[in-house]
């Protein structure tokens, strides 16, 4: 596995080359001591990926065969960590930047990381950054009145955050906070510093107030480049699949991940949610980008968010709730054994509507359409059952404007309110979505609802048409218009509204690649999970998907799944 790296050294004659020199120095004649290491799962199968950091600095990195971890092996002891901390590491890492500087810069991403909290609606009031080097992302948080305490090991660092009147303490953090607890502990870039996972994570969970949060971020192995991204101070390098490993056995929850990784998790009150022994799979994908593999295969987990903030989700729901509308539970059964049509948004369906005429002249189908494809279904004269509306963007409402009062409308509750002001006067069901950080239970029982139907969707309007359509007896599918991907037209003519493209990316799937989305990704890996449990539960038969879609190239069975002819679905 041991592989050729560049290795960027510093200018000649810096300070950073000098220190860098040195490191290997005093590692060599032992003056640094170095200590053997294993792997957080116990492992002991393991590859050699590299010798040498970044700067040529003597570093053993290895790849756990068990788990897919990366970690140094062996790896400096814990006082010559505190040597090299103290002594050596930013003249090495941190050279061009004065702690001056990073205060100055640290106070946008402070800005922003407050921002990504509130997406969350996370309000901390008590809030610890640790390795916080000049702690200035905590200034955003003091200036709202919120009690804050930062801590590095570099005394400089300390220093600059005291002067900007930011409360700081210098060494070790955990001895300072026996008896103190946090509603939010921050630490960015510090997790893959640090030698023994289960310590640290212990001490910041005991730090942590009950269902308090943890911000992780550390470098992504997958977006990262790699010849920039080892150095001699990372005793781990992390996957978002690996670190998620980590944290679940460490007893906290995953709230948000991505694969850079920025990443926000829950203290679960019970401890450890997931045993050593329950080792994440994805270790064929490492090696291959390790290998440095030039094209990016799919992963075998997108991570995606909603982009709706979780406050406006919450007030749109309790709006919903107030309202008099049926739940779609209701409609269970109603259209037993009768095939459905899906119409989703992507382009390709503008090649199949001979065919949706076809099916529906042939069979007796339901039609489910999703919102913005209503417009569509009128552009070519056809009039579907029911109208699927899932999303909370401010371009749905208008797309319902002078909705046809025969159709019958399916209206998720975290859609805004101005969706069931326009649907007055109409047909019109409920139906929630999972959502994580809102208590669901809580919000129906508050609103003397006895009934509630949760639909997975995940955060696809189309998969959610699919749900509804099992929930309505259905099982038979003929699904139009699920691409997965971008074409010259991104969304089939005539569709209202704009949708969100936002991640374009490039993958490469059954020897094509292919231009799409994060989301559409993970909207194609969702289809898959939900089209094998609704057919090992038994609700459906047959799934068909038309037109050019991502989804059907990355199946095993693909022409089983593929739309037209008379072919067996075998899932």
């Amino acid at each position: 596995m041991q592989q050729a790296r560049s290795v960027l050294f510093p200018s000649q004659g810096s300070a950073a080359l000098y220190h860098a020199r040195r490191i290997t120095t005093l590692m060599r004649s032992g003056v640094y001591q170095m200590e053997p290491a294993i792997c957080f799962c116990g492992g002991e199968r393991s590859q050699l990926v590299t010798e040498h950091d970044r700067y040529g600095i003597d570093y053993r990195l290895c790849l756990c065969l068990d788990c897919g971890l990366l970690y140094a092996n062996p790896r400096m002891n814990a006082e010559t960590m505190r040597n090299f901390y103290r002594d050596h590491y930013r003249l090495i890492y941190g050279e061009s930047e004065s702690p001056e500087d990073e205060f100055r810069n640290g106070l946008k991403h402070g800005q922003r990381f407050h921002e990504f909290l509130e997406h969350f609606d996370i309000h901390p009031r008590t809030i610890f950054d640790l390795g916080c080097g000049t702690g200035s992302w905590l200034m955003s948080f003091k200036d709202r009145g919120c009690r804050v305490l930062g801590t590095d090991w570099d005394g400089a660092m300390v220093r600059e955050g005291l002067r900007h009147g930011i409360p700081m303490l210098e060494g070790d953090v955990f001895a300072a906070l026996a008896e103190d607890q946090a509603d939010l502990i921050i630490l960015n870039h510090v997790l893959e510093h640090c030698a023994d996972l289960d310590v640290i994570l212990e001490r910041v969970r005991a730090t942590l107030k009950p269902g308090g949060f943890l911000y992780v971020g550390v470098p992504g192995l997958y977006p990262w480049d790699l010849d920039q991204l080892f150095q001699n101070a990372h005793c781990w390098q992390f996957t978002a699949t690996t670190l998620t490993y980590v944290m679940e056995c460490a007893g906290f929850e995953e709230w948000y991940s991505d694969e850079f990784i920025c990443s926000l998790w829950r203290r679960m009150d019970e401890g450890p949610v997931r045993l050593r022994s329950q080792r994440p799979g994805e270790l064929r994908d490492i090696q291959a980008r390790l290998r440095g593999e030039g094209k990016r295969r799919i992963p075998m987990l997108i991570r995606t968010t909603n982009k709706t903030p979780v406050g406006e989700r919450k007030a749109n729901m309790r709006s919903a709730l107030k309202r008099a509308i049926p739940d779609v539970g209701e409609l269970c059964g109603s259209a037993a054994s009768r095939p459905a049509i899906i119409l989703g948004g992507g382009p390709s369906v503008d090649h199949h509507i001979y065919e949706v005429d076809a099916l529906r002249e042939q069979l007796d189908t339901v039609i489910l359409a999703t919102d913005r494809m209503l417009a569509w279904c009128r552009y070519h004269g056809l009039l579907p059952d029911y109208v699927v509306v899932l999303d909370a963007a401010e371009d749905v409402a208008p797309t319902l404007q002078d909705a046809p009062p025969e159709v019958s409308y399916i209206v998720a509750t975290q859609c805004r309110p101005e969706v069931f002001e326009a649907l007055q006067g109409h047909d019109v069901w409920c139906f929630n979505t999972p959502q994580k950080g809102l208590d669901v239970a809580e919000m129906w029982d508050a609103a003397d609802r006895q009934r509630v139907t949760v639909v997975n969707a995940g955060g696809s309007v189309t998969l959610g048409a699919m749900s509804i359509a099992v929930l309505l007896g259905c099982r038979a599918l003929h699904v139009f218009g699920f691409d997965c991907h971008l074409t010259a037209g991104n969304y089939a003519a005539h569709i209202a509204g704009n949708g969100d493209l936002r991640g374009v990316c490039e993958v490469e799937c059954d020897a094509r690649i292919w231009k799409t989305t994060a989301a559409y990704l993970s909207f194609a890996q969702q289809f898959h999970l939900w089209r094998q449990m609704a057919k090992r539960l038994g609700y459906v038969d047959t799934v068909r998907v038309y037109g050019d879609s991502l989804a059907v190239a990355m199946a095993v069975d693909a022409e089983s799944l593929r739309g037209g002819g008379e072919k067996k679905d075998e899932a």
